[in-house]
């Protein structure tokens, strides 16, 4: 089975092989991009993503080499038809930020029912990082983008699932385990007024009146300072409470 870790340092493991040092600059971004959209991608699309400045003829050659070494490495794991390249659906392969994404949009939205806390927890623990940490991008702009872009979408379910998991705590009565969970949230965006309001409930609830109520003065100082703005009435009605 090939196994693609791409929430943190990209790794990638075929079988019981680890494929990380072989397969790394534009062959990794080939492979993450198939990965991660899961569908057949025109080979223009491809050649446009991983080089720019270049000619067609050029990039078609260089798409061909590129897809010749994958190929060497994952062999039907990589499928090229005409003018299109996927990966091939009816071999097994998994990957973790689609893992992550599919099952935490599900959790994340409104109409959904609680999912146990368990598996929530799983979930977050995909999270090792941000999407392709420290993955080189100065010679690949379009990449780039597209590599930013889904950075922030699984930054922003981290967020959600932090949220949801840290209230999930609170309502168990687990308050030193949402208060780290919590800190974790804060530490990513300090600004998160929900994440101030939690904090406050899980200190009062944890008996430390005193840090509730710092907490509501921290959060006002951070509001001024990044946002420039006052805490929403429903904050200032939870510390007056």
């Amino acid at each position: 089975m090939l196994r693609l870790r791409l929430l943190g340092t990209p790794a990638f493991q075929l079988k019981d092989e680890t494929l990380s040092h072989l397969i790394t600059g534009k062959m990794a971004a080939l492979l993450s991009y198939l990965a991660v959209t899961g569908q057949p991608q025109p080979r223009t699309q491809l050649t446009d993503l991983l080089w720019e400045n270049t000619t067609e003829q050029q990039t078609r050659t260089n798409l061909r080499y590129l897809l010749s070494n994958l190929r060497k490495i994952l062999g039907d794991y990589v499928i090229a038809q005409g003018e299109t390249i996927t990966l091939n659906q009816e071999l097994p392969y998994w990957v973790d930020a689609t893992t992550f994404t599919q099952h935490m949009t599900i959790a994340a939205a409104p109409s959904a029912a609680a999912l146990d806390p368990e598996i929530l927890q799983e979930l977050l623990n995909l999270y090792k990082g941000e999407f392709l940490a420290g993955f080189q991008t100065e010679e690949l702009p379009v990449f780039e983008r597209w590599m930013l872009a889904q950075r922030r979408h699984l930054h922003d379910l981290l967020v959600q699932g932090l949220q949801l998991r840290t209230q999930q705590h609170l309502t168990r009565g687990e308050y030193a385990e949402g208060l780290a969970l919590n800190h974790y949230l804060l530490t990513l965006e300090p600004w998160r007024e929900e994440a101030h309001r939690q904090r406050m409930l899980l200190f009062a609830h944890s008996g430390q009146r005193s840090a509730a109520l710092q907490q509501y003065s921290r959060c006002c100082q951070l509001l001024a300072e990044e946002l420039d703005v006052p805490p929403m009435p429903q904050t200032t009605s939870l510390y007056e409470q």
